[in-house]
């Protein structure tokens, strides 16, 4: 890596078997939704709205599904996100099998659900887009594959990385440019899971000097009341690159105490990052930055990152990454090898950062508050963590 990072950088063959089809169409995540509802919500923020009172909706068919429909609003306002899908998907697939259209109209429109169908669109998309083309090998031998180590992280620390151009129906064919496709795996990153789910969280509190080349970072921490989402805004300007990075994400918490359809996942925090549409000028309280000369904003842009308890003890995590990178310029201007340079430089710095200003000085952060006047969110992280030891020891042999 030189000059551009200290970790060591190896390349690495790719085994690659399968091609799953994909599509960019409305009815990969928008099958069952009215007219008025056809839309990606992949670029929607939350609502902030509060629960309304049931005796100004329509009368439904059953009192059992009003009663139902109450405790669906209950887990959003809680923020169980992963609870309130499930128990969704479940009435929606009753509701269908049964011809329940009144129940099926109030699924659907209810304004105290519309969160959690944003974000249980963007999680079947996210599937769709990112996990089947970055995670499911191909027999092609144009993904550029790497090895990133660095002893200064850890001596264990790994990552598994490729890249190639996204192609065909991969592409958003309403961004343009360059669309790049990123798969990764880390192990043995020595945070636990819960410092690092409070730090990835609670935004508001990140500095921009903990973040390697900012210039300039604003955040609003996930909160129950919009289904544990948070917004982060951050401008760049890596050394190795002509020109300034402007990033707008908002990043949705799901916590899976199950593994999903991820290959290599166990139970752990499943976080989806989107771009905001761009009619969106401001979002609680907070002005989003406008286009400007020399500044390159990374628009369009979609991430799923699955942190798991590391494998290597309570104090480690595993990183599942599959993302879609957009950059407003055209591709024979972005070689891949600058990209991977780019990433290693970006990625290792990064988990350097939080190593030296936050992990390292825990004690006197205020993520420590945080934790404990939140037991809503972070019970669910310890839970994820509790299960994880368990079944780690479950895997260990008896002793005869």
């Amino acid at each position: 890596m030189g000059q551009f990072c200290s970790c060591e950088l190896q390349e690495d063959a790719v085994t690659i078997t399968e091609k799953a089809e994909f599509g960019w169409n409305n009815e990969d995540y928008d099958e069952d939704y009215d007219d008025g509802d056809l839309q990606d919500a992949s670029t929607q923020p939350p609502s902030s709205k509060t629960l309304l009172n049931f005796e100004d909706l329509s009368p439904l068919s059953r009192v059992s599904e009003i009663e139902d429909i109450d405790a669906l609003i209950l887990l959003c306002s809680e923020g169980r996100v992963a609870e309130a899908l499930t128990n969704y998907e479940q009435m929606e697939e009753q509701a269908n099998v049964e011809g329940d259209k009144k129940l099926l109209s109030c699924l659907h429109s209810h304004p105290d659900l519309h969160d959690l169908r944003v974000i249980k669109k963007r999680r079947a998309a996210y599937m769709k887009r990112l996990v089947e083309p970055t995670m499911k090998a191909w027999q092609e031998d144009d993904w550029k594959s790497f090895v990133l180590t660095d002893p200064e992280i850890d001596p264990i620390f790994k990552v598994n990385m490729r890249i190639r151009f996204a192609r065909g129906a991969e592409r958003n064919p309403a961004r343009g440019g360059t669309q790049i496709l990123i798969h990764a795996r880390a192990e043995g990153f020595p945070v636990s899971l819960m410092k690092f789910a409070a730090f990835h969280s609670r935004v508001h509190l990140i500095r921009k000097e903990w973040i390697k080349d900012c210039e300039r970072f604003i955040g609003v921490g996930a909160q129950a009341k919009t289904l544990h989402t948070a917004l982060l805004t951050s401008l760049l300007a890596p050394k190795i690159l002509p020109m300034k990075l402007e990033d707008v994400i908002f990043r949705n918490f799901i916590f899976c105490k199950e593994a999903p359809s991820i290959p290599g996942s166990r139970p752990g925090i499943m976080v989806m990052e989107s771009s905001p549409e761009e009619k969106m000028t401001t979002y609680e309280g907070i002005e989003l930055p406008k286009p400007r000369r020399g500044v390159v904003q990374i628009t369009g842009s979609e991430k799923m990152n699955y942190f798991m308890p590391g494998l290597a003890g309570p104090e480690y995590m595993d990183v599942l990454s599959c993302i879609r990178a957009q950059l407003p310029i055209p591709q024979w201007l972005v070689p891949l090898e600058l990209v991977k340079r780019f990433l290693a430089d970006v990625f290792t710095g990064a988990l350097k950062q939080i190593i030296e200003h936050v992990a390292s000085k825990w004690d006197d952060m205020p993520f420590v508050q945080e934790i404990q006047a939140d037991p809503g969110f972070f019970n669910q992280v310890q839970e994820l963590i509790d299960a994880s030891a368990r079944a780690d020891a479950s895997q260990i042999p008896s002793s005869v």
